[in-house]
Parts: C-alpha cells; structure tokens; sequence
C-alpha cells in the first residue's frame, strides 16, 4: 500500500494535534475548578504546545508563492551585493514561540519548585531557572535579528542565520543539488 501524500499527513497531525489541545483544555479547566491548581499547569501546558503544533503545521502546509517583482538583494560583509534567498519569516516565528514555549514552562516548574520547598524543591526550582533564562535568552537574541538568508555571489555563497555566518568560495564547491525533502533544500557540497 502506497504511503499517504505529504499534505494528508499533515492534515492528520494538525486535526490530532487540535484535538488533544481542546481535550487537554477542557481537562484543565476540570483539574482547575476542582481546586487541583498544581495539577492543571502541567495539563495546561500540553494544551498549549499541542495547540502550537497544530499551528506550526497548518502554516508549513502553504507554500511560498513564486515571485513577481524585482528579485531580493542582499549584502555580504564584503560589501559584494547579488542575488539574496531569506528564509521565511513566518516559519521563523512559530520555530520561536516553540522555544519560547518551552522558556515558559521551565518558569513554571521554577515557581512551582520554589513553591514546593524542600530541598528537591529548590534544586529543580534552580535548574529550571537556569534553563528558562537560557531559553528566554535564545529567543529575545533570535527575535532581535534577521531570520537569515543565502546571497549567491560573484565570489562565492554567503549564508548567514542568527546563530552562525559561513562563507564558501565558488572553488571550493564540487557541487549544487537539489534535494526534495518535506520542504525543498539546495545542497552544496564543498571540498
């Protein structure tokens, strides 16, 4: 039997992924109303990230439309100007809220640990603190800077993200291919 096409998949994930959301809401609003507080955030908290699934497929389901205006142009540090490729925005920011998502409920477990006391309290109010605040880190750093982009030079590729900037001379590249993946990549294979 032939696997399902891609978009039938991700319609699936995304009507699961709503599903388990309102279950796991209307789960925490029962936990709420019957005076189980502590135990609803954890419940809540699922609701929430299967809610931000849900989204983050929905929005990868729509492709790029083609381009009808002036091509982009984009500048190397080298001050060389030529054709540019940005990654998309919108993806960006549900990759983001992930992360920030994941800041959020580590505060939780931080409150909740100093909360609880006691000496395992207090460790995993430490060690979620440090977590969040590395992840709260990443995401006001990333939301701060331009979500990257490739620039094809005369010169050679420029390819630059929030975290890491590269530069690959035309001589160093064996090859460009194309690879159909869930979404499209150019690979570029160098010595």
């Amino acid at each position: 039997m032939a696997p399902p096409p891609r978009s039938l998949k991700k319609v699936a994930i995304a009507l699961a992924s709503t599903l388990f959301a309102l279950l796991g809401r209307a789960l925490a609003i029962m936990l709420a109303v019957g005076g189980e507080i502590e135990a609803s955030l954890p419940v809540a908290f699922t609701a929430l990230f299967f809610s931000l699934t849900a989204g983050l497929v929905v929005s990868r389901m729509r492709h790029p439309g083609t381009e009808t205006g002036r091509p982009a142009i984009g500048r190397t540090p080298r001050g060389e100007e030529r054709r540019a490729f940005s990654y998309s925005r919108r993806r960006y920011a549900w990759n983001l809220s992930f992360v920030a998502l994941i800041a959020a409920g580590l505060a939780g477990y931080t409150v909740a640990g100093f909360w609880t006391g006691g000496a395992g309290g207090l460790v995993r109010a430490v060690v979620c603190g440090v977590l969040a605040l590395g992840c709260a880190w990443i995401v006001v750093s990333a939301a701060r800077k331009d979500p990257g982009g490739v620039v094809v030079t005369v010169s050679g590729i420029y390819h630059h993200t929030p975290a890491l900037e590269q530069y690959v001379p035309w001589e160093a590249v064996r090859e460009v291919v194309p690879e159909v993946l869930p979404d499209t990549w150019i690979g570029c294979r160098s010595r």
